[in-house]
């Protein structure tokens, strides 16, 4: 009998049984962790919870467009502008729009 682990068909069945929102958030972090640590001015830990908190808001985020019966692709472009922008600026469009929302109502 072979070895499981060394067989890639193995490997491809999980990562295909992985829900799609879950493999936005992974992306997310990848790409965080080299935007985060790329600048140097950042101390280990904002770096480590950027990262965290960019692959939570994904997550999140792409399980409410699965609710909502959106296409899987707006997991990966929320995962992905969320890792090249960056929590600050996420935060910043988040007030932004919330501001604007409470002044219309």
């Amino acid at each position: 009998m072979s070895d499981p682990s060394s067989d890639p068909n193995v490997l491809a069945q999980l990562w295909a049984s992985v829900p799609e929102p879950l493999k936005a958030a992974v992306m997310n972090v990848m790409l965080s962790t080299v935007m985060a640590f790329r600048n140097g001015q950042r101390t280990f830990w904002t770096s480590f919870w950027e990262v965290t908190g960019g692959g939570l808001i994904t997550f999140m985020a792409g399980s409410a467009v699965e609710a909502f019966g959106l296409s899987n692709g707006w997991c990966f472009a929320i995962g992905g502008a969320v890792a090249v922008f960056g929590i600050d600026q996420v935060k910043a469009f988040a007030s932004k729009w919330a501001e604007k929302k409470t002044e219309d109502a």
